[in-house]
C-alpha cells in the first residue's frame, strides 16, 4: 500500500453560509444564541434604545 501525506486533510472548515452551530439545548448555548441575535440585529445597543421607546412630548 502506498500512502502519501499529500492526501491528508485538515479539520473540517466551518460552513460560512450557516456559521457555527450553537446547541441551544443548554443554558449557555441559549444565551450565546441570544447574544449573537442581538449583535446581528439592527436595533441599537446602549442608551439610544431608551430614547427610541419614548413618546415625543412625554
Amino acid at each position: 500500500m502506498l500512502t502519501s501525506s499529500c492526501g491528508q486533510t485538515g479539520p473540517p472548515v466551518a460552513d460560512a453560509a450557516y456559521g457555527m452551530h450553537i446547541d441551544t439545548n443548554t443554558p449557555q448555548g441559549l444565551r450565546a444564541k441570544q447574544l449573537l441575535d442581538m449583535v446581528n440585529s439592527d436595533w441599537p445597543i446602549g442608551t439610544v434604545t431608551v430614547g427610541t421607546l419614548a413618546v415625543p412630548g412625554m
